[in-house]
């Protein structure tokens, strides 16, 4: 089997301008920055469904959640949840139209705005992300003799994108682990794909979510370390919307922000429920969702420290010349939150 070899950061930036002009959207940088009226209008008028692209895993139980307890038709939204499990394919369909909501991570967000997208942060996926998080994890085959981080030096690592969040971040933990990062041959694999290529010896380890990670170590491989580990208290995974349709729609932004923001707070205070909520969201059995590993009490609330952290890493671990002042990458309403400069006091993650 034959999986693409990781590219530059500059082939694969290109390749994301790309795919937003295939898609038929304007990637003009001189396009009117997105506003914030405050004292506008908190809801749609009326029930309103939105196209909400996400790689469906673990970390959507509050999304999930949310929906199930109705907090989303509280706020006049209906959600039409679109399986994408290539995020450059989701920040196109954000560019074009095609989603008005997407599931990205601050590497996306600022690999956009170099290449002149204008996507913005809007509210997290599963709040802030906790000292020990486990929610993306190095895994190695069982069969490949590779004991810690350091031993990835020169070998062929899986990721779900060759220019991702998963792909620098794993970058960056291997350097601090003594390893030679420059050396490893990463592979693209989807994460469904990747527990056969471990096992068939195609990689000889793998960044992987939850649940794959944990199914993959049910089968003899082992966890060496966790990505998320540099995103201590920042936000990884984070809905976007469009500058325009921020422009367009300031009333739909601001009632899917908030409702995402109460759906966290209330997995964060039912987290058995919660996580049943993937039952029927996922196909889940019991088991499974009593076993599944998320972040659990984060801070729900978007900062900048994605932001700055995922730039940091393009810089050093891409070739990323260019630096973009992060503050323009958040949607204002987002910052505007009382609460949003807290700072986290939960070690989320886990059972």
């Amino acid at each position: 089997m034959k999986f693409p070899i990781r590219r530059s950061i500059a082939t694969g930036l290109a390749a994301l301008a790309a795919a937003a002009l295939l898609a038929g959207c304007s990637s003009d940088p001189a396009a009117p920055a997105s506003t914030y009226a405050s004292d506008g209008p908190t809801m749609p008028a009326a029930m309103t469904t939105v196209q909400v692209a996400i790689n469906p895993t673990n970390q959507f139980a509050s999304m999930y959640y949310g929906i199930q307890q109705g907090i989303f038709a509280k706020h006049n939204l209906t959600l039409n949840i679109v399986p994408q499990t290539d995020i450059a394919q989701t920040v196109a369909g954000l560019a074009s139209g095609t989603y008005q909501f997407g599931q990205t991570t601050p590497i996306h967000v600022v690999a956009a705005a170099v290449n002149g997208i204008d996507i913005k942060e809007v509210s997290t996926v599963e709040g802030r992300l906790g000292q020990n998080d486990q929610g993306t994890s190095v895994v190695a085959g069982a069969n490949s003799n590779i004991t810690d981080l350091k031993g990835l030096s020169g070998k062929k690592v899986a990721t779900v994108g060759l220019t991702s969040n998963n792909t620098y971040a794993a970058d960056a933990i291997i350097d601090q682990a003594g390893g030679d990062w420059k050396s490893i041959q990463y592979v693209q694999i989807p994460f469904g794909q990747m527990q056969a290529a471990l096992e068939n010896g195609n990689v000889d380890a793998a960044i992987m979510q939850q649940p794959f990670a944990g199914q993959a170590v049910g089968n003899g491989a082992k966890i060496i370390g966790y990505t998320n580990s540099i995103y201590a208290d920042k936000a990884v995974t984070v809905f976007d919307a469009s500058a325009d349709y921020i422009n367009q729609h300031p009333e739909i932004v601001k009632a899917f922000s908030d409702a995402m923001i109460e759906s966290i707070q209330a997995a964060n205070e039912n987290e058995t429920a919660a996580s049943d909520s993937l039952i029927s969201a996922l196909n889940y059995t019991q088991q499974q969702a009593e076993g599944a590993v998320r972040n659990k009490g984060g801070v729900p609330y978007l900062n900048t420290g994605g932001l700055e952290t995922a730039q940091q890493l393009m810089q050093k671990y891409a070739g990323q010349t260019e630096t973009i002042d992060v503050n323009t990458l958040i949607w204002p309403g987002a910052l505007a939150y009382p609460e949003a400069s807290a700072t986290a006091t939960s070690t989320p993650t886990g059972n």
